[in-house]
């Protein structure tokens, strides 16, 4: 489990507000990378077969949606997969920091074994009804409004303290200054 603090990196792209269209936008940081709607990926390098999550939000504690049943019973291969969380700006949209975890990662800190239960009872009684939650990565971090403007004052001391990695953006930043 690791972050990239990337703000500034990237001043031309600005995850929209609103459904839809952000899957895109995160899309054009990985160069090589095709978007294909996989049971547990939304983008996938032909070349290497890496498969990527995109989750966005604007909530620096990392609220999102989360289809618990996806991460229930995992095969070797889908714990492999790349789950990216993209925490940007709230008023410009910038990106200010990605998450990186494991599918594994995820069915670790989310799914304990009771809802691991429920979700196989669902998926008997009917493969296509999902079971999806609110979920927070970090709902201890004591985030206060007073950073609005700047939310990675507080975030990276609690992802470093919470044992999260720090390392440099794996993307292609040079392709972006030339490029975007």
């Amino acid at each position: 489990m690791h972050f990239e603090v990337v703000q500034g990196l990237f001043p031309n792209v600005v995850v929209p507000q609103g459904n839809g269209g952000k899957e895109q936008v995160l899309l054009s940081l990985f160069p090589g990378y095709e978007r294909r709607n996989g049971h547990m990926y939304d983008v996938i390098n032909p070349a290497t077969g890496h498969r990527i999550e995109f989750k966005a939000t604007k909530d620096p504690r990392g609220g999102l949606f989360l289809g618990h049943q996806k991460y229930v019973d995992l095969t070797d291969e889908e714990k492999t997969i790349d789950f990216k969380l993209f925490i940007y700006h709230e008023e410009t949209g910038e990106i200010l920091i990605i998450i990186t975890l494991s599918s594994e990662d995820i069915a670790r800190l989310f799914v304990s074994e009771k809802v691991a239960e429920a979700c196989r009872a669902i998926r008997a009684a009917d493969s296509k009804l999902h079971v999806t939650k609110s979920v927070q990565l970090f709902p201890k971090l004591k985030y206060s409004n007073k950073n609005k403007k700047n939310p990675l004052n507080e975030l990276v001391p609690a992802l470093k303290s919470a044992g999260y990695e720090e390392r440099s953006f794996e993307g292609s930043s040079q392709f972006f200054k030339e490029h975007v």
